[in-house]
C-alpha cells in the first residue's frame, strides 16, 4: 500500500463519525438498534453532517471526505445516506464500514474479535453489506481461510474464502 493510502485510510478512520458532533447528546450512547424509526432518519444523517463539518478543512483531503461521506454505504445496496451499491462505493470506505461494525459487534457483545468475526461471517444477511474481497482479507488477519471455510457455511453466493466442499 502507499502511503497515501495509508494515510487516508488513517485519517477517514479519525473522522468517519465527525458528524455525529451534531446531533442531539442522546445519541452519544445511544445505538442504532436501539434507536426509535424517528432517531434512527437523523441518526443516518450524521456521514452527511460530518462531511459538513470536515469541508472547509484543507488538512483534510477530499478522499478522507468521500469515506466519511459513504462509511454507511453497503456493498449490497443496504446502507446509507445514498444507498450506493457494489463498485459505485469507494474501497476504502468499505474498509472502514466493515471495521467499525466489527468494533461494534465486540463491543456491543462483548466479543473477542474472532468471535466478531465469527458472528460477522455467521450473519447471512450482514455479510453481505462487504465486498467479499476484503472480507478475505479481514479473516486472513485473523484465522487460517480454510478453518474458517470448514467451520461456517458461507452463502452460496460467496467468494468469501472460495466455495470448497467440506467433508
Amino acid at each position: 500500500q502507499s502511503k497515501t493510502t495509508i494515510e487516508t485510510t488513517a485519517m477517514a478512520c479519525m473522522f468517519h463519525d465527525i458528524g455525529k458532533i451534531l446531533l442531539p447528546k442522546e445519541f452519544i450512547n445511544l445505538r442504532p438498534k436501539d434507536m426509535s424509526p424517528e432517531q434512527l432518519e437523523m441518526y443516518k444523517k450524521h456521514p452527511e453532517l460530518g462531511l459538513q463539518v470536515v469541508e472547509a478543512s484543507r488538512a483534510i483531503n477530499n478522499s478522507v471526505k468521500q469515506i466519511i461521506i459513504q462509511h454507511h454505504e453497503a456493498y449490497d445496496g443496504t446502507g446509507f445516506p445514498f444507498e450506493k451499491k457494489g463498485n459505485k462505493i469507494l474501497t476504502l470506505a468499505n474498509i472502514v464500514c466493515l471495521a467499525d461494525d466489527f468494533v461494534h459487534i465486540m463491543i456491543d457483545d462483548k466479543l473477542q474479535p474472532t468471535d466478531a468475526l465469527r458472528k460477522i461471517l455467521t450473519d447471512k444477511v450482514g455479510v453481505k453489506r462487504y465486498n467479499t474481497i476484503l472480507v478475505e482479507k479481514f479473516i486472513n488477519v485473523f484465522v487460517d481461510p480454510e478453518k474458517i471455510h470448514k467451520e461456517i457455511a458461507l452463502p452460496t453466493n460467496s467468494r468469501i474464502v472460495g466455495q470448497r466442499k467440506v467433508s
